[in-house]
């Protein structure tokens, strides 16, 4: 990047960066959701006369101290009024107009004036203008910026001096334009509206005052990204050689974040796919080809694994600014996140404080971990959570969850509720996760029983809450009436009348809420409301993206109803935020098979799918299948005995070793654990328990690290926390039996999948059931070899593994699978594998 490489900023990030000061209060505020926000600015908008122009993309390249510097943004409205040119900001509120008062929101003011100062110097680059007029002169005819208005073009400026060296100061000092800051109530339309005039002067001076605040900020962006370019030019790749497959994977990726578009990629392990994905994309970044890498992930486990490429290119020479982001839960002080001043001493006054903590963690940091926020933000008395949000401003890499990106309801609203036209580029790891976790994003329910119970002991303390509360569940009874006797019952369409109780129940609640400290309400009770109220707020959020692509359904149990929008396909609505950036790499080792992972998963047709040979030799794994036995749910109380016997074969053959056998459910895993500890085998026998918190987890997975005396047998289930997301390497596992095909539950939901992907697809089975339940298989096969020195064995419990249907489904490097129909065969089979080597 050359010393004098752009840096681009939104009207409204410098204005809130710079100007913010005070406390952090995350108490309830009230709101206006998108939609309805847009609507209100299209009612102000459209009531104006024919002269008015809406929503004006407007631009503005500074240079200060050898820096570049372009200002974007839209302002709401420009418009002329009285030979006077107007730039409008507009705000939608809940607060009564009679106690807004003109200068309450210096921000609001702020935004306006920085779009008045751009056109304001459109018009002086010409020294006359009839769309902004000065103190005492007319105009007759339009030019500049009514022009480019009217033609719809984006008004670009370059203001390359400063505002005080205008080559006729008298003629600026008098210039002047109109600000018009209105408000619409949300509720009443009413509008409440205040005007200002400023001179040029006065809008230059404020301009200058806000970009010198800024100004040590993009200063130090514009020398840290010199450094960091260099760095990045200078660095190689961290291994002495690249595996196979491996640097015509990098150099893939590198061409797609070059040209823009998205790749599917399913690397298996070994391949080094972090490193492949990283490596290319760190120097498409050097060379300005990218804005900001986004690194996207399921587990924290496999952030972890991000983490540490990240530490081994550091070593090797690379500067670059990461973030990683933790959940709010786990890196907040206190016990429980309260986000106010009068609970929490980070809270008060930490807009005071958080700019020189930023700056220090920029200064000190690299790797801006949980542990190195947490400790700056103690230091400076400022939630880590917040900083850590606004470290990402500054970062070159942001290592997240999938919902910072893809969440509708906590995506990262700064990066993509603006459209800048950023270059962002999103690597997302375990791409096998996404489909799931986007349909539960994309998803919302609500449960008659919580509005029931919630209603009651609201009656007193909030009546008017309660009767909006009650006239929801009228709207669930009458839903529970139409299921008759049916457990499920689906509609095609939006269930209106009680979406409209809903947006009701939203107005009714915010006023209640915004007033709450003098309705002597109990705190838990509000805290229960204010649950019900985001659950509400989700579900009428998820109700603005329902398409073709959703279903609405109901659940009736006894006397409780559940109504839930269901996201069926989340292709379209993955697609929209992949949107937002430049490329997207989703990659996985099992992301097979790859048609269907891109067809669900955002992607089109134009889209490149690569797969990468396993570097590994096929003969380090025994791979055996195990046909005589079904594990379908009518027959496994007729196999639990064989089953245990298969396993008892396994863990005797070979040394004492590390097993991992996972099962479909623990209700199966439970009836063969039975079993086989009746065999009395002398072998040690763990159980993987159903809730397990990180020290557990962790603890467990230390096990692994001792050779035993005796083998060590471990039931599992297939997609838990051990099938996947965990690196067994050497002899800390010798092999893992999969029992059965990992058929999804049979449940509502799956077989409303395949109804849809029969007519959309034409294999519902395949996409509802099969596929996602060979991906855990492979992924829990995938545990036992994941160096090139590794040796064991996977044996797959299942008739249906010989089936056509399955066995194309089988991964190239497993075309040596061994097929048996007896215990004594496959101990034959073992004690070959074992001492041939």
């Amino acid at each position: 990047m050359s010393k004098t490489a752009l840096l681009r900023v939104s009207v409204r990030e410098l204005v809130e960066f710079t100007l913010r000061s005070g406390d952090l209060d995350a108490s309830f505020k009230s709101s206006i959701r998108a939609l309805e926000g847009t609507r209100l600015h299209q009612k102000v908008q459209r009531s104006r006369d024919g002269n008015y122009h809406a929503e004006v993309p407007l631009s503005l390249d500074l240079t200060r101290d050898g820096v570049q510097l372009r200002l974007e943004g839209r302002a709401d409205g420009v418009f002329e009024e009285a030979g006077l040119t107007f730039v409008e900001e507009i705000k939608s509120t809940l607060t009564p107009l009679d106690r807004l008062k003109e200068n309450d929101k210096p921000l609001h003011w702020a935004q306006a004036q920085c779009y008045a100062y751009i056109l304001a110097k459109e018009a002086l680059a010409g020294n006359v203008s009839s769309s902004v007029s000065t103190s005492g002169t007319d105009a007759d005819t339009d030019t500049g910026i009514a022009t480019d208005i009217t033609a719809g073009h984006e008004t670009a400026m370059d203001d390359t001096t400063n505002a005080d060296s205008n080559p006729d100061p008298d003629f600026s000092r008098h210039f002047q334009i109109g600000l018009r800051l209105t408000y619409i109530h949300a509720e009443t339309e009413a509008l409440l509206q205040f005007d200002k005039r400023l001179t040029f002067q006065e809008l230059s001076d404020f301009m200058e005052d806000l970009l010198q605040r800024y100004l040590k900020w993009v200063t130090w962006q514009r020398h840290w990204r010199i450094t960091r370019d260099a760095a990045i030019e200078a660095v190689n790749f961290p291994y002495p050689a690249y595996r196979t497959g491996q640097r015509a994977l990098a150099v893939r990726i590198y061409k797609i974040i070059l040209t823009g578009g998205r790749m599917f990629v399913q690397a298996p392990t070994g391949t080094g796919k972090t490193m492949s994905t990283l490596f290319p994309a760190i120097k498409a970044l050097g060379l300005g080809h990218a804005d900001k890498l986004f690194y996207l992930t399921a587990r924290t486990t496999t952030q972890a694994v991000a983490g540490a490429a990240l530490s081994l290119l550091s070593s090797s020479g690379l500067r670059l600014k990461s973030v990683i982001l933790t959940a709010k839960e786990k890196i907040c002080f206190l016990d429980k996140p309260a986000c106010t001043p009068e609970d929490c001493p980070y809270a008060k006054g930490h807009y005071d404080r958080i700019n020189d903590a930023l700056m220090q963690a920029l200064e000190r940091f690299d790797l801006l971990t949980r542990e190195t926020i947490s400790d700056i933000a103690k230091a400076h008395r400022v939630c880590p959570f917040e900083m850590a949000l606004d470290l990402t401003l500054w970062a070159d890499l942001v290592l997240c969850d999938y919902n910072y990106v893809f969440d509708p309801r906590v995506s990262l609203k700064r990066f993509f509720d603006v459209d800048l036209g950023a270059n962002y580029v999103f690597l997302v790891d375990e791409a096998h996760h996404l489909v799931d976790r986007a349909r539960d994003m994309f998803s919302a329910s609500l449960q008659k029983s919580a509005v029931m119970d919630l209603k009651k002991r609201l009656k007193k303390p909030a009546p008017k809450v309660s009767r909006a509360m009650d006239k929801i569940n009228t709207q669930l009874i009458a839903l529970k009436k139409e299921a008759a006797h049916s457990r499920f019952t689906a509609y095609e369409d939006l269930p209106e009348p009680l979406l409209a109780t809903l947006r009701r129940f939203d107005e009714t609640t915010q006023k209640f809420l915004a007033a709450s400290e003098k309705s002597g309400i109990d705190p838990a009770l509000k805290d229960e409301l204010l649950d019900f109220y985001f659950d509400v707020l989700g579900f009428l959020r998820i109700s603005e993206l329902y398409g073709p692509d959703f279903i609405t359904y109901t659940e009736s149990f006894k006397n409780d109803l559940t109504v839930k929008l269901f996201c069926l396909h989340p292709k379209r609505l993955l697609n929209d935020a992949m949107s937002k950036g430049k490329a997207a790499i989703l990659f996985s080792a099992t992301l097979h098979p790859l048609g269907y992972f891109r067809d669900v998963s955002g992607g089109r047709t134009e889209d490149a799918c690569i797969r990468l040979p396993s570097p590994f030799e096929p003969s380090n794994l025994g791979l055996y299948v195990y046909s005589a036995l079904s594990t379908r749910y009518k027959d496994r109380h007729q196999t639990t005995r064989e089953l245990a016997s298969l396993v008892q074969t396994v863990a005797a053959a070979g040394r004492p070793g590390h097993y991992l056998v996972f099962f479909p459910s623990y209700e199966y895993l439970r009836m063969v654990l039975a079993d086989f500890e009746a065999l009395e085998t002398g072998f040690e026998v763990e159980v993987q328990q159903q809730a397990m918190d990180d020290t557990q987890r962790e603890v467990f997975i230390k096990s692994f690290d001792a050779r035993p005396s005796r083998s060590r047998v471990v039931f599992a289930v297939l997609g838990g926390l051990f099938s996947e997301g965990i690196d067994l390497t050497g002899d800390r596992l010798s092999g893992v039996v999969v029992v059965g095909v990992g058929l999804p539950l049979l449940h509502y939901e799956n077989d409303l999948l395949k109804d849809f992907y029969d007519h959309a697809a034409g294999d519902g089975f395949g996409f509802a059931y099969q596929f996602p339940g060979m991906n855990k298989v492979l992924q829990a096969a995938g545990r036992v070899i994941r160096t090139e020195t590794d040796r064991g064995i996977v044996l797959l419990v299942d008739d249906r593994f010989t089936h056509t249907r399955y066995r194309k489904l089988f991964p190239p490097e497993w075309s040596h699978a061994v097929t048996l129909r007896s215990t004594e065969a496959l101990a034959g089979a073992l004690d070959a594998f074992w001492n041939n080597g």
